[in-house]
């Protein structure tokens, strides 16, 4: 498999103060074995920072299962969900230090109580007051309830108003590659807050670990474009409902310069699962399997046949710690080729559908022989680090 020896990308941020910069993730390192497809299941960490413990949160937030059947004009999608959006004040030291955008996902039922907003970590992390300017110019205050930097998630509430919309989200579960997507936000600055882009999802589950992460973040490549002030902001399907928040672009990629279309948002699905941490005043810990696995899926067929492999796709185990609740139920060589039931076709999908778990949790994994024999179920309970 083709490894890239550097990638470059740029956190869509917008820093305001003269002779600041975006922030840029550079991917020196290499994370890979000789086979260019291991991946430590090991890290787990936290990067939870709770500001307000005690919300007394009591939103509701409206799922969807349902994706478009039939493509809707960009103009009337962007008309349904422009009052969701916002731009995001970073204000330090009494001035605007960054600017990003933001969605509003939830509402209090109470009368003088709260709603609820998505943004970024980055885009927020370092202020001492937060302002929101709406998709009708005005202006309030608002509170940051907390945010996680290894996840890029933060969580800001305002007071109750009457003149916004709240979003409905879209399970990342039901997200097909291909699908047509809206991206809305203030790229650049408040100058252009409200810019809509329009592109399609590229892929999906693409784990990328991000400089300043212990953590591999799983997200949605798009071909929409975004720039530095997008981040934070919603990306939605053709109904109008809350898919991702876009947070990072590739700019560079081993020797090819000017890389066009790599765009990526975080699931929403995720994003609120850790988000739901955030207003409880929890911190949130990944769950952890103290393993270490190579995807068969990108091996050659000299390797394969080095470790004796009959089987097309899933994990192959190379270590499994003391503290690993795999300890005692799998054994080095064998097979994970399923989680919860759900065929595991790379180790990005695997990663994926563990994260829609948490620590203490009991799943189920499908284990074989590495020449596909002895296929059985285990449970599991998931630990954190």
């Amino acid at each position: 498999m083709k490894k890239f020896s550097k990638f470059m990308m740029i956190i869509c941020c917008l820093f305001l103060l003269c002779g600041c910069n975006v922030y840029i993730y550079n991917f020196d390192k290499d994370n890979t074995n000789n086979n260019g497809n291991s991946e430590n299941l090991t890290d787990s960490g936290t990067g939870t920072t709770i500001i307000e413990s005690n919300t007394n949160y009591q939103g509701f937030i409206n799922y969807t299962d349902k994706a478009p059947d039939t493509h809707t004009s960009w103009s009337i999608i962007y008309d349904k969900v422009i009052s969701s959006v916002v731009t995001v004040r970073n204000i330090a030291n009494g001035q605007i230090s960054a600017t990003g955008s933001g969605v509003i996902f939830a509402e209090d039922s109470m009368t003088n109580g709260y709603a609820y907003l998505f943004t970024n970590a980055h885009v927020v992390e370092g202020s001492s007051e937060i302002e929101i300017l709406l998709y009708n110019g005005i202006l309030v205050k608002g509170s940051l309830i907390g945010y996680d930097r290894n996840e890029d998630v933060a969580v800001v509430k305002i007071a109750k108003r009457n003149d916004y919309s709240i979003a409905t989200l879209r399970r990342s579960s039901t997200l097909k590659i291909g699908e047509e997507i809206l991206t809305v936000g203030s790229p650049l600055g408040e100058k252009y807050s409200e810019t809509a882009t329009s592109g399609i999802i590229s892929n999906l589950n693409i784990g990328i670990t991000p400089d300043n992460s212990s953590v591999d973040l799983y997200l949605i490549q798009i071909d929409a474009a975004l720039n530095p002030g997008n981040s934070g902001g919603p990306l939605f399907d053709n109904n109008g409902n809350l898919i991702g928040i876009n947070t990072m672009k590739l700019l560079k990629s081993g020797t090819t310069t000017n890389v066009e279309s790599f765009n990526y948002a975080i699931p929403i699905s995720h994003f609120e699962l850790v988000s739901s941490y955030l207003l409880k005043g929890s911190l949130y810990y990944r769950p952890f399997l103290s393993i270490t696995i190579i995807d068969i899926r990108y091996l050659s067929t000299s390797d394969r046949e080095k470790y004796s492999l009959q089987v097309s796709n899933g994990l192959l185990l190379l270590t499994i710690d003391a503290k690993s609740p795999l300890n005692g139920k799998a054994n080095k060589n064998q097979v994970i080729t399923h989680i919860e039931g759900v065929k595991i076709n790379k180790a990005t999908d695997f990663s994926v559908e563990l994260l829609k778990h948490a620590p203490d949790d009991t799943i189920t994994l499908t284990i074989c022989n590495n020449d596909g024999t002895n296929s059985h179920n285990i449970e599991i309970t998931l630990i954190k680090r």
